[in-house]
C-alpha cells in the first residue's frame, strides 16, 4: 500500500525514565476505570471513580497503598495534596518497588517522618508536627542521586542523604484509615548527590 508524503509509519512505540505526568481520574466512567487499573492495588479498598477525589485508599488495618511506575524511575519528584480521615499514618512513596521497598514521607497526627522500608522500616529523620483529619496537606518528596527533599505545605523540611535504594515507581500510602488525593504529579529531576544531612523544620504546623 502507498502512503502519502505526509504520513507517518509507526512500527513501535516505547520509552524509559520517570515521566512528566499529572495522574488523576479522567472521564467518562469507562475511561476512568481503565486509566485505574495502571495503579496496583495493595489497598483494603480503593476507588477511583465514585468520590469527589480522584482517588480514595482505605485501610482499616496495617499499612496499605497503590503504587505506579517501573525500575526506570530513578530521579524525580512526586508531589500530591492529601487529606487524611482519621488515619494513624498517611504519605507519599517513591522508588517503590514493592511493598516493603521504597522511601516514603509518612505523616501521623502529631509528626512526620522520613523512611526507609527495605524489608524492615528505618527512620531516617522526624520531627514533630499537627496534622487534623479532613485536613489537606501538600506534600513533595523528591529523590536525586543519593538525595532526598521532603516538603510539606511548600516548605523544606527534610534534607537527607541515603543510597540504600536506587530506582522505583511513586505510591499513595494509607495506615489504619483512609486517604485521600485529587491528583498525584511526577517530574523528572537532574541526578544529584550531598554529604550532608540536614533537618529543617518552618511552618505554622510545628509545635
Amino acid at each position: 500500500a502507498q502512503l502519502q508524503a505526509d504520513a507517518l509509519l509507526l512500527e513501535s512505540l516505547d520509552w524509559a525514565g520517570a515521566p512528566s505526568v499529572t495522574l488523576r481520574r479522567n472521564s467518562p466512567e469507562r475511561v476512568a476505570r481503565l486509566t485505574s487499573r495502571a495503579w496496583v492495588d495493595a489497598a483494603q479498598q480503593w476507588e477511583a471513580n465514585f468520590w469527589p477525589e480522584s482517588y480514595r485508599v482505605v485501610q482499616n488495618s496495617g499499612r496499605g497503598l497503590i503504587a505506579q511506575g517501573n525500575e526506570t524511575w530513578r530521579d524525580y519528584g512526586a508531589s500530591a495534596t492529601l487529606t487524611p480521615a482519621l488515619s494513624a499514618a498517611f504519605g507519599l512513596a517513591v522508588r517503590v518497588r514493592g511493598l516493603r521497598h521504597y522511601y516514603a514521607l509518612l505523616l501521623t497526627p502529631s509528626g512526620a517522618r522520613l523512611v526507609r522500608m527495605r524489608d524492615q522500616e528505618y527512620t531516617l529523620a522526624e520531627i514533630a508536627l499537627s496534622v487534623r483529619p479532613f485536613e489537606p496537606v501538600a506534600l513533595t518528596l523528591e529523590v536525586s542521586g543519593t538525595r532526598l527533599r521532603a516538603t510539606i505545605d511548600g516548605c523544606l523540611v527534610f534534607d537527607v542523604v541515603d543510597a540504600e535504594l536506587l530506582n522505583g515507581g511513586v505510591a499513595i500510602i494509607s495506615e489504619d484509615g483512609t486517604v485521600s488525593a485529587d491528583a498525584v504529579t511526577i517530574a523528572p529531576v537532574a541526578a544529584a548527590t550531598q554529604t550532608e544531612i540536614t533537618v529543617r523544620p518552618g511552618t505554622a504546623r510545628w509545635s
